[in-house]
């Protein structure tokens, strides 16, 4: 659709730099399942061995003179920073790692039409990171036909 529609330079640029930082970081790299069963067997050992979390429950007057209680759950920052350095990837770039070859292809026509739409207004490091993307995206879809 983006690259049947955009006509005007600065949508070809914008639609170009959006999916790019969608991808990113580059390059894209099909996870090995051994070493992801590896990574999930030892992570689960690994929560086993840490520390609980801490909730601590004190009772406390409420602006009305009444009595409530108050939980405060505590827990590390080193013990939640694993959960986001794995973190959640972008719908895109999990759709193309997880080995969807159409998505794939189109996303390289695509690419690749809307660089050739906006011919040589533009710049040389779009230019650049369009066919690294692409050289990506092939090496991709041949290590999951293989």
């Amino acid at each position: 659709l983006f690259g049947e529609y955009c006509e005007e330079f600065e949508l070809i640029e914008g639609v170009i730099t959006a999916v790019l930082t969608a991808l990113r970081p580059l390059p894209l790299v099909v996870e090995d399942k051994d070493a992801k069963d590896k990574k999930e067997a030892s992570g689960a050992d690994g929560s086993k061995e840490k520390k609980q979390a801490t909730v601590t429950t004190k009772t406390v007057v409420l602006a009305d003179g009444t009595y409530g209680t108050e939980s405060v759950y505590h827990q590390k920052p080193e013990d939640a920073a694993p959960e986001k350095a794995e973190g959640k990837k972008a719908p895109l770039r999990a759709l193309l790692i997880s080995g969807d070859c159409l998505l794939s292809t189109m996303v390289g026509v695509s690419l690749t039409k809307l660089l050739l739409k906006g011919g040589s207004d533009m710049s040389n490091e779009l230019k650049n990171q369009v066919l690294l993307l692409a050289a990506n995206l092939f090496r991709l879809t041949k290590q999951h036909s293989s």
